[in-house]
Order: C-alpha cells, then structure tokens, then sequence
C-alpha cells in the first residue's frame, strides 16, 4: 500500500490487511501532523477483531523480559479493566508469572511455550486466512 502525505512524501506499509505492526504504527503516528485524515483512514481499514489468542500472545510477548501492568497495557493495546482479566487468567494459568516486590511480570517457561506453538500455527494459517474462507449458510 502506497499512502501519499502532504508535500508529496510518501512511503510504503509493508502490512497485510488486517495487522500493524509497531513500526508501522510508529511511523503513521509521526506522519499523522502531517495529513491525519489519511493516517485515521489507513488506520481504520486496518483494524480487525483479536481473537483472545491474538491479545494472549500480545500479553505474553510484552511480558517476556519483565514488564509492568502499564507496559503491557500499551503494548497490548488493553482497557485496564481487560488486562486485569486476562492478567489474572493467565497467572493462575501458569503462563505469567507476578514478582510482588518488584510489581512486574514475566512470561513463565509454560508461556514461552505457547508463544512458540501460537509462531507455529501463524506460520501454517496465516492471519486473515479465515476472512477468505466463505461463511457457511444457516
């Protein structure tokens, strides 16, 4: 996708439909003073619903060095009220680990698991696979 800004920059989003990265997030951040009608569109036309693995596997990764609620929050793209839920799951779960002292968490060896499995499973059915796939009738 080619997206044009004001003063003829340009550049390109190297994104399927339906993901952004963080680069590419950052880069239509930086270019939204420039033109932000464009940026809000591309935005739009790119967002699709998580799946709860989706939003585990961002929690996870966040969390794979040690991070804090707030860390995770933004990086997961998480409501407070929803990364509480999920970071309660996924520590009973076994999959996050909380080190009260330091009020931080790390993805437990059980997590680093099923990041793996999840890298695996996108590699075989990539994202957006089921969009092409048509629904079935009722």
């Amino acid at each position: 996708m080619l997206i044009n800004l004001v003063g003829s920059a340009r550049f390109h989003v190297h994104t399927s439909p339906g993901t952004l990265n963080r680069q590419t997030f950052m880069v239509l951040i930086r270019s939204y003073l420039s033109n932000p009608l464009i940026v809000c569109y591309f935005i739009r036309d790119s967002v699709r619903y998580r799946s709860r693995t989706d939003i585990i596997s961002q929690i996870l990764e966040a969390a794979s060095g040690g991070a804090t609620k707030t860390k995770i929050m933004y990086r997961a793209f998480l409501s407070y009220a929803q990364l509480k839920e999920y970071l309660n799951v996924l520590t009973i779960n076994g999959l996050l680990d909380f080190n009260s002292s330091e009020q931080i968490f790390r993805t437990t060896e059980k997590g680093d698991k099923f990041l793996r499995l999840y890298s695996q499973i996108g590699e075989i059915a990539p994202p957006g696979l089921d969009e092409s796939i048509p629904a079935r009738r009722k």
